[in-house]
């Protein structure tokens, strides 16, 4: 098959569409504002020194038939790379395996030297809103912003335009299915030939949203994102983004995620180019200079985060309806 990506996910779409529940009068969500925040964080220092961050926040204002929202969430990974060195004379012992035979006793000098780099970085902001036509049927409109540069893309903008509907099940799962028009602008680090910058594209939305434990206290939550670039359509990606919340207090939860993002054509990274693979494994010496070849196709990541969460009351007859 030409797009196994493609299929997958047009495949996903229909088995998710036809395990749904016989469907009831839609959900109405409490009327006010809400927010989630993730944090998630590891720190070490030492022998190893590194600092990884991972920020996640959703904030809601829902009116009965008009939703308002904004995502962000951001990824950053610095490592100190230890560069040390020794200046002198080293006092000779029994080698053992993989060790170099000589200790820095006496007169030999450690110059400590470390270089810090980022190894992960990634961002992205998403805000919208959206309208109820009747119970079920919307429309909505949404700007989405991108960066990534481990992936070779610098900047990526994106406007939305869509309809959707909306079912809702007996045992208080939510399913949500969107067609919407876009157009986007991207500036990446190597640009692939064979894409375009600015293109005008079209994106199916699939999202289904599952409560359950003893008091309904738990989420899982899976989104499937498809996005076609109609002028080039070689240019397919898709997202598979999946978190399970448990429940721990009224406002502190637990989450574990997963976001799956295929690209099938990918910007390019620069590397090294070397005559041989002798003159390779020399550390760079002879370098004939850089080459580009392009990204993964798939990334994967996955986060354990804690979630601390603010929710409205129920509506009362007294809120606003507009």
């Amino acid at each position: 098959m030409r797009h196994p990506f493609r299929a997958a996910a047009v495949a996903a779409l229909a088995v998710t569409f036809g395990i749904l529940p016989a469907s009831t009068r839609a959900e109405t969500k409490p009327v006010g504002w809400s927010a989630n925040v993730n944090l998630g964080a590891v720190l070490t220092q030492g022998n190893t020194e590194t600092v990884s961050a991972t920020v996640k926040a959703r904030v809601e204002r829902n009116w009965l038939r008009t939703l308002f929202y904004f995502d962000g969430s951001g990824m950053r990974q610095d490592v100190t790379d230890n560069t040390s060195y020794a200046v002198g004379d080293a006092s000779f012992i029994q080698p053992t395996a993989g060790a170099p035979g000589k200790v820095c006793t006496g007169t030999c000098v450690v110059f400590p030297n470390s270089v810090r780099s980022t190894k992960a970085e990634k961002y992205s902001f998403d805000t919208g809103f959206e309208r109820r036509i009747t119970e079920r049927v919307f429309w909505g409109a949404e700007g989405a912003y991108d960066r990534d540069l481990f992936s070779g893309v610098q900047r990526k903008v994106a406007g939305r335009l869509g309809v959707g509907y909306l079912w809702s099940s007996r045992d208080n799962g939510d399913f949500k299915l969107g067609v919407q028009a876009t157009y986007t602008d991207q500036k990446e680090t190597n640009p692939n030939p064979d894409t375009k910058d600015h293109y005008v594209g079209g994106r199916v939305t699939a999202e289904y949203d599952v409560k359950f434990g003893m008091t309904k206290q738990n989420t899982f939550n899976s989104k499937l994102a498809a996005d076609e670039d109609l002028q080039v359509t070689n240019d397919f990606r898709t997202t598979w983004d999946n978190t399970l919340t448990v429940n721990m207090t009224q406002k502190l939860s637990l989450q574990v995620g997963d976001k799956l993002a295929f690209r099938n054509l990918p910007a390019l990274n620069t590397i090294p180019l070397f005559a041989s693979q002798a003159l390779a494994q020399a550390a760079g010496a002879g370098s004939g200079g850089q080459t580009l070849t392009p990204f993964k196709k798939v990334d994967n990541t996955v986060q354990v985060t804690l979630v601390i969460s603010w929710t409205p009351h129920a509506p009362t007859a007294s809120r606003p309806t507009r």
